[in-house]
Parts: C-alpha cells; structure tokens; sequence
C-alpha cells in the first residue's frame, strides 16, 4: 500500500490529463457533427461598442432532441441602444431555451470551442450571473421566493459591465401583483448605471415591455424565442415587439385538463 501510495501524484495527473482531452475531443466532435461555427470574439478595447450578434443559435440539448422541429433563433444586443432584452412569449414557447443556448454559446465560446450557431460575434466576459429555476431548501429554511431574492441579490451586487445576466421569470414565488413589482425593480435596476451589464429578461409580465416602449433607450422587446414547434405553435426567431398573447389555456388542455381550461376562459363550474 505504501509503495502504490507513491504514484497517487502522477495517477492524479494522469487522470485530469484524460478528461480534459475527453472534453476537447467531445467539443471537436460535437463542432464537425452538428455543424457548429468558429465564433468571432471582440478585441478587449473599452472604446468598442459591446455586443452579441447570434445567427442560428441552437441549445445543443433540446435541438438533439428535436431534430428538425427545432426552431433557430437570432440574439442582437449592444450596450448602447439594446443592453436588456425584454423576452416575452407563452408558456412552452422557448423563452428559457433561448436565454439558455445564449449564455451556453457565450461560455463555450470563451472557452475556446466552437459555438452551435451558424454565426456569432461576442465581447469577453467576466461573470456570468444567472436567476433562473424555483427551488425550495426546506432544511435550510429557504423558500422559492426567498431563493430568487438571494439570487437576485448576488446579481445586483456583482454585475458590472462586463457581465452577462440572465433573468427567467423573476417573481414567479410569489403573488402577482409583487412579482411584476420586483420584475420592474430589478430590470429597472440592471439597466439604470451607464455602462451595466448585457441582461436577457424573461418574463410573463408583458407590461415590462413599456421599457422598451419610451422609458430607456437601452430596453429592447423580443417575442417569444422558437425552441419547440408542436401541434398550432407557431416558431418564432427571436422578433421585436412583445408577444400578443398567452397560451396558458391552451396549454392546461393539451396537458389534459379540459375542466380547468373551462373556468379559465370564464365558463361556469
């Protein structure tokens, strides 16, 4: 045991060398496979204009698992006149996927992979900061809502200019009337310092797109991402302009709840 003992360093060694070469070739194969491009970063020059300008963007997960029914999207972002993304849609409509393959084809792309797009030109980094999913930690006294906030609260903290932040459905854990209050605050809030970070926003209050509508410059408002095509459901690749409507109804009776859907439309018991 003693003598085993005395190769633990370079068994240790040997190991990590594997699996790194195991993600390099995993990248590789996924680049020449799936038809990835070679993203264009930005110079690191302060007087540049920071930017995303994505063509074809693809989550590598869901369009695997889709195939053709998989809905590309386009992201354009600058700090000057498109720094928060306002992204409304209905439910199931991608609005999570398309904040998802945003922040992934960045994070690959600073790792040096090819990203799963067909174009794409990117700044640098230095954070990535991301409010997204509802969990409770009931051993630890945390709720949903009061895991948002600590979330929330770590973003406002640490997001400088050359963060990326990614925001999917704020005030979700609580009321209505709260929620869309804190959604407000804090979009308002991410957008209010010159020079803040690029932020994707989803959300299901519509009325947030009035800060696209006059209130900031820096306010931009995209209809629902694509991501899923099913059924009616019409793709979309990222458009301007805020989503029409919901498909909240609709979405109770093809998961099988016709009764529900009655009384949502505002039929009788």
């Amino acid at each position: 045991a003693a003598a085993a003992a005395t190769y633990a360093g370079p068994l240790r060694r040997a190991a990590a060398a594997a699996a790194d070469l195991d993600a390099l070739l995993s990248l590789a194969q996924a680049a020449e496979e799936l038809g990835w491009c070679c993203p264009e970063l930005q110079p690191e020059d302060a007087s540049e204009l920071r930017r995303i300008d994505i063509e074809g963007l693809r989550h590598p997960v869901v369009a695997a698992r889709l195939g053709a029914e998989y809905v590309e999207n386009d992201v354009h972002m600058n700090e000057k006149d498109a720094r928060l993304a306002i992204i409304t849609g209905p439910n199931c409509g991608g609005k999570s996927t398309y904040l998802r393959a945003t922040a992934l084809c960045a994070l690959l792309a600073q790792t040096g992979s090819y990203v799963p797009a067909r174009r794409a030109r990117l700044p640098m980094f230095d954070a990535f900061l991301a409010r997204v999913g509802a969990a409770d930690n009931q051993l630890r006294g945390v709720s949903t809502f009061l895991a948002e906030m600590l979330d929330t609260a770590a973003i406002l903290r640490s997001a400088g200019r050359r963060a990326l932040v990614v925001v999917d459905e704020l005030g979700r854990g609580t009321s209505t009337y709260d929620g869309f209050g804190l959604a407000w605050a804090v979009a308002a809030r991410l957008l209010a310092p010159p020079g803040g970070p690029l932020v994707l926003f989803a959300t299901h209050f519509h009325e947030l797109t009035r800060m696209a509508g006059g209130r900031s410059p820096a306010a931009a408002a995209a209809a629902a991402a694509g991501g899923l095509v099913g059924g009616e459901q019409e793709g979309r690749s990222g458009e301007g302009g805020a989503a029409a409507e919901e498909r909240r109804r609709e979405g109770g009776q093809e998961e099988g709840a016709p009764p529900v859907r009655e009384r949502g439309e505002g039929g009788r018991a």
